[in-house]
Protein backbone atom coordinates (compact mmCIF):
# COMPACT_ATOMS: atom_id res chain seq x y z
CA UNK A 1 0.00 0.00 0.00
CA UNK A 2 3.16 2.41 1.01
CA UNK A 3 4.34 1.54 -2.50
CA UNK A 4 1.23 1.87 -4.69
CA UNK A 5 1.52 5.60 -2.34
CA UNK A 6 4.52 6.53 -3.59
CA UNK A 7 4.00 5.46 -7.03
CA UNK A 8 0.90 7.71 -7.00
CA UNK A 9 2.65 10.44 -5.57
CA UNK A 10 5.11 10.33 -8.46
CA UNK A 11 2.86 10.15 -10.73
CA UNK A 12 1.13 13.46 -9.54
CA UNK A 13 4.71 15.46 -9.86
CA UNK A 14 4.84 14.17 -13.07
CA UNK A 15 1.57 15.22 -14.38
CA UNK A 16 1.69 18.42 -12.51
CA UNK A 17 4.92 19.14 -13.67
CA UNK A 18 3.96 18.47 -17.38
CA UNK A 19 0.83 20.65 -16.56
CA UNK A 20 3.11 23.69 -15.46
CA UNK A 21 5.26 23.62 -19.13
CA UNK A 22 2.99 23.15 -21.18
CA UNK A 23 0.55 25.89 -19.34
CA UNK A 24 3.39 28.20 -19.58
CA UNK A 25 4.68 27.17 -23.28
CA UNK A 26 1.08 28.04 -23.99
CA UNK A 27 0.63 31.05 -22.27
CA UNK A 28 3.74 32.46 -23.03
CA UNK A 29 2.78 32.16 -27.08
CA UNK A 30 -0.60 33.36 -26.54
CA UNK A 31 0.74 36.55 -25.34
CA UNK A 32 3.55 36.76 -27.61
CA UNK A 33 2.81 39.99 -28.54
CA UNK A 34 2.29 42.40 -26.13
CA UNK A 35 5.47 43.94 -26.14
CA UNK A 36 6.74 45.65 -22.68
CA UNK A 37 3.49 47.44 -22.24
CA UNK A 38 3.09 48.57 -18.64
CA UNK A 39 6.39 47.69 -17.86
CA UNK A 40 8.11 50.22 -19.83
CA UNK A 41 6.58 52.98 -17.99
CA UNK A 42 8.94 51.59 -15.09
CA UNK A 43 11.84 51.21 -18.08
CA UNK A 44 11.07 54.52 -18.99
CA UNK A 45 11.52 56.04 -16.05
CA UNK A 46 14.66 54.15 -14.96
CA UNK A 47 16.15 55.44 -18.00
CA UNK A 48 15.31 58.94 -17.32
CA UNK A 49 17.00 58.55 -13.59
CA UNK A 50 20.04 57.23 -15.57
CA UNK A 51 20.54 60.32 -17.39
CA UNK A 52 19.81 62.55 -14.37
CA UNK A 53 15.90 63.12 -15.26
CA UNK A 54 13.51 63.71 -13.14
CA UNK A 55 11.20 60.70 -13.89
CA UNK A 56 7.78 62.81 -12.65
CA UNK A 57 8.49 65.61 -14.70
CA UNK A 58 6.94 64.19 -17.71
CA UNK A 59 5.24 60.52 -18.83
CA UNK A 60 2.98 58.51 -16.44
CA UNK A 61 5.10 57.05 -13.74
CA UNK A 62 3.98 56.92 -10.22
CA UNK A 63 5.97 54.40 -9.00
CA UNK A 64 9.68 55.23 -6.75
CA UNK A 65 12.51 55.58 -8.15
CA UNK A 66 14.41 53.05 -6.70
CA UNK A 67 12.74 50.24 -8.51
CA UNK A 68 12.05 51.95 -11.44
CA UNK A 69 16.41 52.51 -12.06
CA UNK A 70 16.53 48.51 -11.20
CA UNK A 71 14.17 47.37 -14.02
CA UNK A 72 15.79 49.60 -16.67
CA UNK A 73 18.80 48.37 -15.43
CA UNK A 74 17.41 44.63 -16.13
CA UNK A 75 16.33 45.74 -19.25
CA UNK A 76 19.64 47.42 -19.91
CA UNK A 77 21.38 43.63 -19.47
CA UNK A 78 19.06 41.30 -21.78
CA UNK A 79 18.52 41.16 -25.37
CA UNK A 80 15.92 43.84 -26.44
CA UNK A 81 14.35 41.30 -28.68
CA UNK A 82 13.22 38.94 -25.85
CA UNK A 83 12.62 41.72 -23.31
CA UNK A 84 8.98 41.23 -23.44
CA UNK A 85 9.35 37.60 -22.88
CA UNK A 86 12.55 38.11 -19.94
CA UNK A 87 9.95 39.85 -18.42
CA UNK A 88 7.12 37.68 -18.19
CA UNK A 89 9.34 34.56 -17.28
CA UNK A 90 10.26 36.62 -14.17
CA UNK A 91 6.56 37.21 -13.53
CA UNK A 92 6.12 33.37 -13.30
CA UNK A 93 9.30 32.41 -11.51
CA UNK A 94 8.14 34.99 -8.62
CA UNK A 95 4.69 33.29 -8.51
CA UNK A 96 7.15 30.27 -8.39
CA UNK A 97 8.99 31.21 -5.23
CA UNK A 98 6.13 32.73 -3.61
CA UNK A 99 4.32 29.52 -3.79
CA UNK A 100 7.50 27.89 -2.77
CA UNK A 101 8.15 29.95 0.47
CA UNK A 102 4.82 29.46 1.65
CA UNK A 103 4.58 26.04 1.17
CA UNK A 104 7.63 25.38 3.23
CA UNK A 105 9.07 21.88 4.40
CA UNK A 106 6.11 20.41 5.90
CA UNK A 107 3.90 20.17 2.50
CA UNK A 108 3.93 17.58 -0.17
CA UNK A 109 5.48 18.66 -3.42
CA UNK A 110 2.23 17.22 -5.54
CA UNK A 111 0.79 19.94 -3.48
CA UNK A 112 3.11 23.04 -4.47
CA UNK A 113 2.99 21.73 -8.08
CA UNK A 114 -0.73 22.16 -7.96
CA UNK A 115 -0.66 25.55 -6.53
CA UNK A 116 1.74 26.57 -9.24
CA UNK A 117 -0.29 24.77 -12.00
CA UNK A 118 -3.90 26.59 -10.89
CA UNK A 119 -1.94 29.93 -9.57
CA UNK A 120 -0.36 30.90 -13.45
CA UNK A 121 -4.16 30.35 -14.85
CA UNK A 122 -5.60 32.64 -12.34
CA UNK A 123 -7.07 34.97 -14.25
CA UNK A 124 -5.33 38.32 -12.24
CA UNK A 125 -1.93 36.54 -12.95
CA UNK A 126 -2.68 36.10 -16.72
CA UNK A 127 -3.63 40.01 -16.87
CA UNK A 128 -0.09 40.09 -15.19
CA UNK A 129 1.00 38.99 -18.72
CA UNK A 130 -1.15 40.68 -20.59
CA UNK A 131 0.32 43.92 -19.90
CA UNK A 132 3.67 42.82 -18.22
CA UNK A 133 3.06 44.59 -14.64
CA UNK A 134 5.27 44.31 -12.05
CA UNK A 135 3.06 42.91 -9.35
CA UNK A 136 4.70 38.98 -9.57
CA UNK A 137 7.84 41.02 -8.49
CA UNK A 138 6.33 42.54 -5.27
CA UNK A 139 5.07 38.49 -4.29
CA UNK A 140 8.83 37.62 -4.88
CA UNK A 141 9.59 40.48 -2.29
CA UNK A 142 7.56 39.82 0.30
CA UNK A 143 8.02 35.38 0.13
CA UNK A 144 11.62 36.90 0.24
CA UNK A 145 11.18 38.36 3.59
CA UNK A 146 8.77 35.72 5.13
CA UNK A 147 11.48 33.12 3.94
CA UNK A 148 14.18 35.59 5.61
CA UNK A 149 12.19 35.26 8.67
CA UNK A 150 12.15 31.79 8.64
CA UNK A 151 15.79 31.16 9.04
CA UNK A 152 17.19 30.47 12.02
CA UNK A 153 19.02 33.96 12.42
CA UNK A 154 18.21 34.73 16.39
CA UNK A 155 22.55 35.61 16.26
CA UNK A 156 22.58 38.01 13.63
CA UNK A 157 19.26 40.25 13.81
CA UNK A 158 21.01 43.14 12.25
CA UNK A 159 21.46 40.78 9.06
CA UNK A 160 17.77 39.49 9.41
CA UNK A 161 15.93 42.89 9.56
CA UNK A 162 17.93 44.64 7.28
CA UNK A 163 17.53 42.35 4.54
CA UNK A 164 13.95 42.13 5.48
CA UNK A 165 13.94 45.73 5.47
CA UNK A 166 15.55 45.94 1.68
CA UNK A 167 12.93 43.35 0.40
CA UNK A 168 10.24 45.72 2.01
CA UNK A 169 11.88 49.17 0.66
CA UNK A 170 11.97 48.36 -2.69
CA UNK A 171 8.65 46.36 -2.42
CA UNK A 172 7.02 49.91 -1.09
CA UNK A 173 9.15 52.06 -3.70
CA UNK A 174 7.45 49.54 -6.46
CA UNK A 175 4.07 49.73 -5.71
CA UNK A 176 3.90 52.02 -2.50
CA UNK A 177 -0.13 51.33 -1.44
CA UNK A 178 -0.02 47.46 -1.67
CA UNK A 179 2.44 46.59 1.42
CA UNK A 180 2.71 49.00 4.37
CA UNK A 181 0.31 47.62 5.84
CA UNK A 182 1.43 44.19 5.64
CA UNK A 183 5.09 45.83 6.76
CA UNK A 184 2.92 47.63 9.53
CA UNK A 185 1.07 44.53 11.20
CA UNK A 186 4.40 42.47 10.61
CA UNK A 187 6.57 45.19 13.26
CA UNK A 188 3.23 44.79 15.70
CA UNK A 189 3.66 40.98 15.43
CA UNK A 190 7.24 40.90 15.98
CA UNK A 191 6.68 43.39 18.79
CA UNK A 192 9.41 45.53 17.53
CA UNK A 193 10.31 48.91 15.51
CA UNK A 194 12.98 46.94 13.89
CA UNK A 195 11.36 46.07 10.26
CA UNK A 196 10.04 49.33 10.01
CA UNK A 197 12.97 51.20 10.92
CA UNK A 198 15.37 49.29 8.66
CA UNK A 199 12.64 49.68 6.04
CA UNK A 200 12.51 53.63 6.51
CA UNK A 201 16.26 53.55 6.82
CA UNK A 202 17.00 51.95 3.82
CA UNK A 203 14.34 53.64 1.55
CA UNK A 204 15.31 57.41 2.39
CA UNK A 205 19.11 56.47 1.87
CA UNK A 206 18.48 54.74 -1.60
CA UNK A 207 16.26 57.81 -2.35
CA UNK A 208 19.02 60.81 -1.41
CA UNK A 209 20.98 58.92 -3.21
CA UNK A 210 19.36 58.97 -6.16
CA UNK A 211 18.01 62.83 -5.73
CA UNK A 212 21.94 63.80 -5.18
CA UNK A 213 22.43 61.97 -8.86
CA UNK A 214 20.03 64.04 -10.07
CA UNK A 215 20.45 67.27 -8.27
CA UNK A 216 16.26 67.68 -7.09
CA UNK A 217 14.13 66.38 -5.12
CA UNK A 218 11.96 63.93 -6.91
CA UNK A 219 9.50 62.98 -4.12
CA UNK A 220 8.13 66.54 -4.25
CA UNK A 221 7.10 65.83 -7.87
CA UNK A 222 6.29 62.03 -7.25
CA UNK A 223 4.10 63.07 -4.45
CA UNK A 224 1.87 65.55 -6.32
CA UNK A 225 1.10 62.90 -9.22
CA UNK A 226 0.12 60.20 -6.23
CA UNK A 227 -2.78 63.24 -5.53
CA UNK A 228 -3.73 62.71 -9.13
CA UNK A 229 -5.29 59.62 -7.81
CA UNK A 230 -7.73 61.48 -5.51
CA UNK A 231 -8.10 64.37 -8.24
CA UNK A 232 -9.42 61.41 -10.93
CA UNK A 233 -11.51 60.00 -8.24
CA UNK A 234 -13.08 63.43 -7.09
CA UNK A 235 -14.00 63.97 -11.06
CA UNK A 236 -16.18 60.85 -10.61
CA UNK A 237 -13.78 58.89 -13.57
CA UNK A 238 -12.06 56.21 -11.21
CA UNK A 239 -9.98 55.20 -13.48
CA UNK A 240 -7.68 53.37 -11.38
CA UNK A 241 -10.47 51.52 -9.22
CA UNK A 242 -12.30 48.04 -9.93
CA UNK A 243 -13.95 47.28 -6.33
CA UNK A 244 -16.75 48.89 -5.22
CA UNK A 245 -16.44 52.48 -5.79
CA UNK A 246 -17.59 52.29 -9.29
CA UNK A 247 -21.03 50.28 -7.80
CA UNK A 248 -21.03 53.42 -4.83
CA UNK A 249 -21.26 56.02 -7.70
CA UNK A 250 -23.52 54.18 -9.68
CA UNK A 251 -25.80 53.85 -6.82
CA UNK A 252 -25.29 57.40 -5.80
CA UNK A 253 -24.31 59.50 -8.73
CA UNK A 254 -23.69 62.82 -6.58
CA UNK A 255 -21.43 60.99 -4.36
CA UNK A 256 -17.91 61.54 -6.29
CA UNK A 257 -17.13 64.18 -3.58
CA UNK A 258 -17.58 61.81 -0.85
CA UNK A 259 -15.86 58.97 -2.41
CA UNK A 260 -11.70 59.75 -1.31
CA UNK A 261 -13.25 59.91 1.97
CA UNK A 262 -15.16 57.33 2.42
CA UNK A 263 -12.40 55.26 0.93
CA UNK A 264 -9.71 56.24 3.23
CA UNK A 265 -11.77 55.67 6.24
CA UNK A 266 -12.61 52.85 4.96
CA UNK A 267 -9.04 51.33 4.22
CA UNK A 268 -8.09 52.64 7.86
CA UNK A 269 -10.75 50.42 9.27
CA UNK A 270 -9.67 47.43 7.59
CA UNK A 271 -6.23 48.54 8.51
CA UNK A 272 -7.25 48.77 12.19
CA UNK A 273 -8.65 44.94 12.16
CA UNK A 274 -5.41 43.96 10.40
CA UNK A 275 -3.62 45.41 13.10
CA UNK A 276 -5.80 43.94 15.92
CA UNK A 277 -5.38 40.55 14.77
CA UNK A 278 -1.33 41.62 14.82
CA UNK A 279 -1.47 42.33 18.32
CA UNK A 280 -3.26 38.82 19.51
CA UNK A 281 -0.55 37.44 17.55
CA UNK A 282 -2.59 35.74 14.40
CA UNK A 283 0.13 36.26 11.63
CA UNK A 284 -1.80 34.79 9.27
CA UNK A 285 -5.22 36.98 9.99
CA UNK A 286 -2.94 40.13 9.58
CA UNK A 287 -1.47 39.12 6.77
CA UNK A 288 -4.67 38.85 4.64
CA UNK A 289 -6.63 41.70 5.76
CA UNK A 290 -3.59 43.41 5.29
CA UNK A 291 -2.96 42.11 1.62
CA UNK A 292 -7.10 42.93 1.34
CA UNK A 293 -7.00 46.55 2.71
CA UNK A 294 -6.03 48.19 -0.54
CA UNK A 295 -8.80 47.15 -2.70
CA UNK A 296 -11.30 49.02 0.11
CA UNK A 297 -9.37 52.42 -1.27
CA UNK A 298 -9.98 53.78 -4.89
CA UNK A 299 -6.68 52.66 -6.45
CA UNK A 300 -6.84 49.28 -7.09
CA UNK A 301 -6.53 46.74 -10.00
CA UNK A 302 -7.42 42.94 -10.21
CA UNK A 303 -3.89 42.32 -10.45
CA UNK A 304 -3.05 43.83 -7.30
CA UNK A 305 -5.25 41.01 -5.97
CA UNK A 306 -2.44 38.59 -6.59
CA UNK A 307 -0.41 38.44 -3.16
CA UNK A 308 -4.19 36.79 -1.60
CA UNK A 309 -5.42 34.84 -4.33
CA UNK A 310 -1.86 33.14 -3.96
CA UNK A 311 -2.14 32.17 -0.38
CA UNK A 312 -5.92 30.96 -1.32
CA UNK A 313 -4.74 28.30 -3.45
CA UNK A 314 -2.22 27.50 -1.03
CA UNK A 315 -4.64 26.86 1.44
CA UNK A 316 -7.43 25.52 -1.36
CA UNK A 317 -4.67 22.39 -2.70
CA UNK A 318 -4.54 20.99 0.63
CA UNK A 319 -8.00 21.42 2.45
CA UNK A 320 -11.59 19.89 1.71
CA UNK A 321 -12.59 21.11 -1.55
CA UNK A 322 -16.47 22.95 -0.04
CA UNK A 323 -18.85 23.61 -3.22
CA UNK A 324 -18.36 27.44 -2.47
CA UNK A 325 -14.51 26.94 -2.74
CA UNK A 326 -14.68 25.30 -6.28
CA UNK A 327 -16.98 28.23 -7.16
CA UNK A 328 -14.46 30.65 -5.85
CA UNK A 329 -12.17 28.88 -8.24
CA UNK A 330 -14.05 29.37 -11.14
CA UNK A 331 -14.67 32.96 -11.05
CA UNK A 332 -10.72 33.46 -10.55
CA UNK A 333 -10.16 31.31 -13.53
CA UNK A 334 -12.55 33.05 -15.93
CA UNK A 335 -14.30 35.92 -13.89
CA UNK A 336 -16.04 37.37 -17.23
CA UNK A 337 -15.74 35.73 -20.62
CA UNK A 338 -17.49 32.58 -19.31
CA UNK A 339 -19.80 31.31 -22.59
CA UNK A 340 -16.59 31.03 -24.58
CA UNK A 341 -16.33 27.45 -24.96
CA UNK A 342 -12.51 27.48 -24.61
CA UNK A 343 -12.84 29.27 -21.36
CA UNK A 344 -15.53 26.50 -19.87
CA UNK A 345 -13.12 23.91 -20.61
CA UNK A 346 -9.82 25.79 -18.80
CA UNK A 347 -12.62 26.00 -15.70
CA UNK A 348 -13.70 22.66 -15.53
CA UNK A 349 -10.37 21.30 -16.00
CA UNK A 350 -8.77 23.59 -13.61
CA UNK A 351 -11.49 22.92 -10.87
CA UNK A 352 -12.17 19.27 -11.43
CA UNK A 353 -7.87 18.43 -10.61
CA UNK A 354 -7.89 20.14 -8.06
CA UNK A 355 -11.60 18.37 -6.76
CA UNK A 356 -9.68 15.10 -7.17
CA UNK A 357 -6.87 15.98 -5.21
CA UNK A 358 -8.03 16.92 -1.95
CA UNK A 359 -7.84 15.48 0.95
CA UNK A 360 -11.28 15.35 1.61
CA UNK A 361 -12.53 12.27 2.97
CA UNK A 362 -16.03 12.93 1.83
CA UNK A 363 -15.21 14.22 -1.59
CA UNK A 364 -18.39 14.08 -3.12
CA UNK A 365 -19.27 14.66 -7.10
CA UNK A 366 -22.00 17.05 -5.73
CA UNK A 367 -19.76 19.50 -4.37
CA UNK A 368 -18.12 19.80 -7.52
CA UNK A 369 -21.11 19.90 -9.29
CA UNK A 370 -22.68 22.26 -6.89
CA UNK A 371 -19.66 24.47 -7.23
CA UNK A 372 -20.17 25.02 -11.02
CA UNK A 373 -23.83 25.65 -10.57
CA UNK A 374 -23.14 28.55 -8.66
CA UNK A 375 -20.37 29.76 -10.54
CA UNK A 376 -22.86 30.05 -13.68
CA UNK A 377 -25.47 31.33 -11.40
CA UNK A 378 -22.92 34.30 -10.33
CA UNK A 379 -21.80 35.18 -13.91
CA UNK A 380 -25.41 35.12 -15.09
CA UNK A 381 -26.59 37.64 -12.47
CA UNK A 382 -23.34 40.09 -12.81
CA UNK A 383 -23.28 39.80 -16.41
CA UNK A 384 -26.75 40.12 -17.93
CA UNK A 385 -29.02 41.38 -14.97
CA UNK A 386 -26.25 44.80 -14.38
CA UNK A 387 -25.36 45.00 -17.75
CA UNK A 388 -22.70 47.76 -17.84
CA UNK A 389 -19.13 46.18 -18.59
CA UNK A 390 -17.36 48.44 -16.57
CA UNK A 391 -19.84 47.93 -13.81
CA UNK A 392 -19.64 44.36 -14.38
CA UNK A 393 -15.74 44.20 -13.63
CA UNK A 394 -16.15 46.03 -10.13
CA UNK A 395 -18.77 43.70 -9.08
CA UNK A 396 -16.97 40.60 -10.25
CA UNK A 397 -13.32 42.02 -8.71
CA UNK A 398 -15.52 43.21 -5.41
CA UNK A 399 -17.03 39.51 -5.20
CA UNK A 400 -13.48 37.77 -5.54
CA UNK A 401 -11.72 40.12 -3.22
CA UNK A 402 -14.38 39.74 -0.46
CA UNK A 403 -14.95 35.87 -1.37
CA UNK A 404 -11.38 35.10 -1.46
CA UNK A 405 -10.66 37.25 2.19
CA UNK A 406 -13.10 35.36 3.47
CA UNK A 407 -12.28 31.98 2.15
CA UNK A 408 -8.50 32.53 3.23
CA UNK A 409 -9.78 33.23 6.73
CA UNK A 410 -11.90 29.65 7.17
CA UNK A 411 -9.06 27.49 5.24
CA UNK A 412 -6.35 29.19 6.81
CA UNK A 413 -8.00 27.91 10.87
CA UNK A 414 -7.28 24.00 9.61
CA UNK A 415 -3.43 24.99 9.03
CA UNK A 416 -1.05 23.96 12.45
CA UNK A 417 1.09 27.09 11.73
CA UNK A 418 0.86 31.09 10.98
CA UNK A 419 2.27 32.69 8.12
CA UNK A 420 5.91 33.94 10.06
CA UNK A 421 5.82 30.34 11.45
CA UNK A 422 6.83 28.23 8.10
CA UNK A 423 9.14 25.93 9.41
Amino acid sequence: MHKLRNELMTTKQYFFGCGIILSVAYLMFYYRNVGLHDGFVYIQAGQDIANGKNPYSEGITRSGTVSSLLMYFIYFLIPKSIAAQIFQVMNFGFVAWFLWVLKGKKWDIEDYLLAVLVSIWLSPVRELLAINQVNAYLVGLLGTAIWIHSKPLASKPFAKYASIGLCFALAIDLKPHLLIIVLLAWAVLERSIAPIAWTVAIFILLHIAIDLYIGEITELTWFSRVVDVKNTAGTAELGDSVTIWPIFLKLFPNGSELVPHLSLVLFLSVTLVAIFYAIKGNSSYAFLIALAAPGFYIYFHFYDMIPLALIFVVYLVRSTTSFQYITLLCLMLIPKEFTSLKNLGLVVVIATIVWLHSNDEDRSIKKLYLGFFGYGIICYLNSYVFGEPRLTQSIFVTEILMFVLWSSLRLCQRESRQLLELN
